[in-house]
């Protein structure tokens, strides 16, 4: 079990860094560490405790920071959130918290990631190629195969780089909704090469009950 007497870690230093780094609250957040290390009788950062670390990062966290997304408008997020967008890309910043109303994080109906995937066919930037990979890594990629489990990557060129990385976890074509049942409406999402052997074989898991022979 860990002391909370114990000295800050270096991962707490990091952290603190970070979390005062910011260019909308740098002045603000420098008063915080100066008035909480008057408070605690402590001359620097390194001087603390694994507590007092700890209540220093909880402190600055509360002090929203300004976000600029890729479409250039500007919000003030939770720092947490901005830090997360900062390591995982625009992207998940639009899909999770975008400011305009109207699109409401549907990045399909928003003209700068219109724009995004129109360029993904023309080549794509380094930044565009790493963020779809994180997607992959993460099992967060939007449509996966219900009967091979793979992920299904409709654009030719994202899905010719990630197969070379990842050959077992990708599969190239467009998603298809498959009914597993007509009556019930019951569909799931598979690959058109699983979508082809399913409506082949009647005795497949996932052929639609309602075509079976009784």
């Amino acid at each position: 079990m860990v002391s909370k007497d114990w000295g800050v870690t270096e991962r707490q230093e990091d952290y603190i860094k970070i979390l005062s780094s910011y260019s909308s609250s740098k002045n603000e957040d420098e008063i915080d560490i100066g008035e909480y290390l008057n408070k605690v009788d402590k001359r620097s950062i390194s001087e603390l405790s694994l507590n007092e670390a700890s209540e220093l990062i909880q402190l600055l966290l509360k002090r929203p920071v300004e976000y600029e997304y890729p479409c250039g408008k500007k919000e003030f997020l939770q720092k947490q959130d901005v830090n997360r967008f900062n390591v995982l890309g625009d992207m998940e910043a639009c899909l999770h918290s975008c400011p305009d109303e109207k699109i409401n994080g549907d990045v399909n109906g928003c003209p700068y990631w219109k724009g995004f995937h129109t360029g993904w066919h023309e080549g794509y930037t380094e930044a565009e190629f790493e963020y779809a990979v994180k997607l992959v890594e993460n099992n967060c990629w939007d449509d996966k195969c219900f009967c091979c489990n793979k992920f299904i990557i409709h654009d030719k060129n994202i899905f010719e780089e990630i197969k070379d990385l990842y050959p077992d976890k990708v599969i190239f074509g467009t998603p298809h909704k498959h009914h597993t049942d007509y009556e019930k409406d019951i569909t799931v999402t598979v690959c058109p090469s699983c979508h082809t052997k399913i409506h082949h074989d009647s005795a497949h898991p996932l052929y639609s009950k309602n075509k079976r022979q009784k």
